[in-house]
């Protein structure tokens, strides 16, 4: 029998409205929602405070005035839609539908025959902007530039990608942005004319003095406005407190807590080795399915066989950034795997997983899941649960 000790430290993360430099959530539609999730002081986030009727985080945009560098601008033999002195991208400027075309000034235009342009096995180019916040930054979470389409020549974005470092030397990718058009401006000649945002959202928080926004192009063009780096601070409730729990060689375990609580939690799961679809639960079964269901952007949750429809977490839950972590599945152990295309629990209306994934990280080693309306011999599930919590249900 081994005895085991964890530290459960969680933190909600959530993402902002595109344009505010420091911003504000007020959310009272979710708040039966994230009450199921805050029944005791290691909720998630916290709801019950006699002081606030709703719970707030505060995003502020720490790139504003800070300096960068930048590869593809043109010169033949003059510089053309230029940055001089290094301000356009940090100036807080993203435009708005009289910016559309080539005339605005808020326009750095990058080429993919520019200056320091490079391409990747002649298939496409692409341009870099690096931010230098000043200093290593930590609870970065959101990063977005913003670029117009406008004709033929200026078009969408093949992709951008993220990339963070200390030294400026090692950079790490931490995924891609996610097109959005936040001004339409179609017309006849491109339905596709406007100004677009492109961001990527972490739900784990990650570190930096420097980022990096590396522009793979389509076009000989990009026109680009600005970028902004969000760092979440506010009411983050850091809690802390011990788990401890014994696993004896049957396979069967206790758990208690240190803080007298239990966490109870119902996903609904609705599909058994299959590819995973947007805003929802699956349960995989084998290596093999896990190798081909598409869940590098869902948290996924270990889980070793106790009985029949009742499962004990072999390892704490783990959310994937754009990359499948290697699982070894022992016999009779499955993945529960839960997706949904945005962490912030505002958007509950347009994407209704949002609450089962933000609940998802809170899963520990240790906890039980007891399945319902599911057969994974038959890989079916109807009107399938899973509910975790922290004491065994056989109890």
């Amino acid at each position: 029998m081994r005895k085991v000790i964890i530290l459960i430290m969680t933190t909600l993360l959530l993402t902002a409205l595109f344009a505010c430099d420091t911003e504000y959530y007020e959310d009272t539609d979710n708040k039966a929602a994230a009450q199921a999730l805050a029944e005791d002081e290691g909720s998630l986030f916290d709801v019950s405070s006699e002081d606030e009727e709703s719970f707030t985080l505060q995003e502020t945009n720490i790139a504003l005035g800070k300096s960068y560098s930048l590869t593809g601008i043109y010169i033949d033999p003059n510089p053309m839609y230029d940055d001089p002195d290094k301000t356009k991208f940090t100036d807080g400027v993203i435009g708005t539908i009289q910016d559309i075309g080539y005339a605005s000034p808020i326009w750095v235009g990058l080429n993919w025959k520019g200056e320091g342009a490079s391409n990747e096995d002649d298939t496409f180019y692409y341009n870099t902007i690096t931010v230098d916040l000043g200093k290593k930054e930590k609870n970065l979470s959101k990063f977005t530039l913003y670029a117009e389409v406008c004709e033929s020549i200026i078009e969408k974005l093949k992709s951008i990608s993220v990339y963070v470092s200390t030294d400026n030397d090692i950079f790490t990718n931490i995924g891609d942005a996610v097109e959005s058009r936040i001004i339409d401006a179609q017309d006849l000649t491109n339905p596709h004319n406007g100004i677009y945002s492109y961001t990527l959202n972490l739900l784990n928080f990650t570190e930096a003095r420097y980022v990096k926004f590396k522009i793979n192009q389509v076009t000989s063009w990009v026109f680009a406005s600005e970028v902004e780096i969000y760092q979440t601070s506010g009411d983050l409730a850091d809690v802390s407190y011990e788990i401890s729990y014994d696993v004896s060689s049957e396979g069967e375990s206790s758990l208690e807590s240190s803080e007298e609580s239990d966490y109870e939690f119902v996903f609904d799961i609705h599909s058994i080795d299959k590819i995973m679809m947007a805003d929802s639960g699956m349960i995989i079964t084998s290596a093999s399915a896990y190798e081909t269901s598409s869940t590098s952007w869902s948290t996924l949750i270990h889980c070793q066989k106790i009985e029949d429809n009742l499962y004990i977490v072999k390892s704490d839950a783990i959310y994937t950034v754009g990359i499948m972590p290697t699982i070894n599945f022992a016999p009779d152990d499955i993945v529960i795997a839960i997706h949904s295309m945005t962490s912030n629990p505002k958007e509950a209306n347009n994407y209704p997983n949002v609450i089962q994934k933000i609940a998802s990280l809170k899963v520990k080693t240790g906890m039980y899941f007891s399945l319902d309306g599911i057969d994974l011999t038959e890989k079916i599930s109807t009107n399938g649960t899973a509910m975790v919590t922290t004491s065994d249900p056989r109890e």
